[in-house]
């Protein structure tokens, strides 16, 4: 399982990192920024996954680089990345704090660098694949008694796949495809 398991993961990072790459093929500044940002994801998807955990040495200067490419970009509005990782993050730390924790700290950390990293108009758009697909997901494993109400479901990776689509199906806070 574990053989497979590091298939799998290896054969989807490259999978993402190769359609970075011809999504982004105009700019060769775009595709570093949009691979780090999918760097970020990934390594988030995977800890919050074995160790229900979203790290603040991977969060922290994600939320800092995102806020700073928002801002000095040349094509990025930087009103729209603003209020964008506002609202994302700020959607996040209410469900934090309305569930008493049941939203962890480090989902709110990185819904805010998904909402900076994206802007407003795409950051809601990732937000509601979110939160379709971790209320599908979720009812599926309450249903199917995989998991109990009180047990953890991390939710970085649906973070992660709202954000990554949106990245590469209509692009990020300073470039639109």
């Amino acid at each position: 399982a574990s053989l497979y398991r590091r298939v799998v993961v290896v054969a989807v990072t490259a999978l993402i990192f190769s359609l970075i790459g011809y999504r982004y093929d105009a700019e060769a500044l775009h595709v570093a920024i949009v691979a780090a940002y999918a760097a970020v994801l990934i390594v988030c998807t995977g800890t919050d996954l074995l160790a229900y955990r979203v790290p603040n040495v991977v969060t922290y200067p994600a939320i800092v680089a995102a806020v700073t490419l928002g801002l000095i970009m040349p094509d990025a509005n930087r009103a729209d990345v603003l209020v964008g990782g506002a609202l994302t993050g700020g959607t996040f730390l209410l469900m934090s704090i309305l569930t008493r924790g049941g939203m962890g700290m480090g989902d709110v950390k990185l819904s805010f660098f998904t909402g900076f990293a994206l802007g407003l108009t795409l950051g809601i758009n990732a937000l509601l694949i979110t939160a379709i697909g971790g209320g599908v997901i979720a009812v599926v494993l309450l249903v199917t008694h995989l998991r109990g109400r009180r047990d953890p479901i991390p939710y970085a990776p649906f973070i992660a796949a709202g954000a990554l689509y949106v990245m590469l199906v209509q692009g990020t806070a300073f470039v639109e495809l």
